[in-house]
């Protein structure tokens, strides 16, 4: 019996040793900063400036919700689609936030398939809001949102 407990608390003692794999190795920074992105959020600005300087807004209502590494987000979209949502998976190093969108609505994915899946976005997380900025090759958008649930 007293082997049987000697060995259990050494398996126990070997499994918590074992190095992270990398997407477990996170930053104290990374760490709270994906503690602070869990959640759902909900869009309170979108605007987009291109580089001619041009900027425009949008009136629409946006979700995300970051759960796990895992990302979704939708809107109420315009009258030409009847769906406009997409979801993947994300990591954060430092203060910015990649996402690896693997698929979504008929419109989203014509959109990655023309666009790319990958985005890597500036951010700026606090325990209430969260902002975001995508810089694209003609345009950079800025959308900032509040929490709505954790």
């Amino acid at each position: 019996m007293k082997y049987s407990v000697s060995l259990f608390v050494l398996a126990v003692i070997m499994t918590n040793c074992q190095p992270k794999s990398p997407a477990e190795q996170l930053t104290g920074v990374e760490e709270q900063l994906r503690d602070k992105l869990t959640g759902a959020w909900r869009m309170t600005d979108y605007m987009t400036i291109n580089n001619e300087g041009d900027t425009s807004t949008d009136e629409r209502v946006q979700y995300k919700m970051y759960v796990d590494g895992s990302v979704m987000w939708g809107f109420e979209s315009p009258e030409e689609y009847t769906e406009w949502f997409g979801y993947g998976t994300y990591y954060i190093e430092g203060d910015t936030l990649y996402e690896t969108m693997l698929s979504g609505s008929w419109a989203f994915r014509q959109a990655i398939s023309n666009e790319g899946n990958f985005f890597r976005i500036a951010i700026d997380v606090t325990d209430s809001t969260y902002t975001q900025i995508i810089m694209g090759e003609e345009e950079t958008t800025y959308e900032s949102y509040a929490r709505i649930e954790n």
